[in-house]
């Protein structure tokens, strides 16, 4: 993707601008999140908190410990860091995304839906939240509201990611084609 939300994706959480608690914090929260990216974790997780240690409220804190937990495969403890975050950032809608990504892989995907939900209604044309919200459908095989938000982040998106939508939006159509075919297969049985 080309644009600002390149680092929201699916299993990784949004980047959350706030205000910080000050230079240090912010260099250090800077420093872990380049950390994280190295896959350096256990040196990005003691920035986070020692940053946590001084404002436990930190928003910028609490969604790098949410991308730590999901990057460690530990969706349980990313659960508990979104839901800290979204107390402390309520009107943010990537705080909304990252904790209904976070329980999506934790599989609480039908909570996942009502936070995901929420993060679109928040930001109805950014076409990461529309496509998570998808994604979360398709997870339940509920290929018709998939495929409703799916043609929402096609409309909103553009080159690479555009095109992986308009895949995924395909195969909700031939899941839902073949869904109906075994249906009709059962009844003549």
């Amino acid at each position: 993707m080309e644009h600002a939300h390149q680092s929201e994706t699916f299993a990784g959480g949004p980047a959350i601008n706030a205000p910080a608690g000050g230079l240090a914090a912010d260099k250090n929260l800077s420093m872990a999140a380049d950390l994280l990216k190295q896959g350096r974790g256990a040196e990005a997780k003691a920035l986070i908190m020692a940053a946590l240690a001084s404002d436990p409220n930190s928003v910028p804190a609490l969604e790098l410990l949410g991308r730590f937990y999901m990057a460690g495969k530990d969706a349980r403890q990313a659960v508990s860091a979104h839901r800290r975050l979204l107390e402390q950032a309520p009107s943010d809608p990537k705080s909304y995304n990252a904790l209904g990504t976070s329980l999506v892989v934790a599989g609480q995907t039908e909570e996942a839906l009502d936070y995901l939900r929420q993060a679109v209604a928040l930001a109805p044309r950014n076409h990461i939240y529309q496509a998570n919200l998808a994604k979360a459908h398709m997870m339940l095989e509920q290929w018709e509201a998939a495929i409703a938000h799916l043609e929402k982040a096609c409309q909103f998106s553009q080159g690479e990611a555009r095109a992986q939508f308009m895949a995924l939006k395909d195969m909700c159509r031939n899941q839902m084609l073949e869904n109906a075919l075994w249906g009709k297969r059962r009844d003549q049985a």
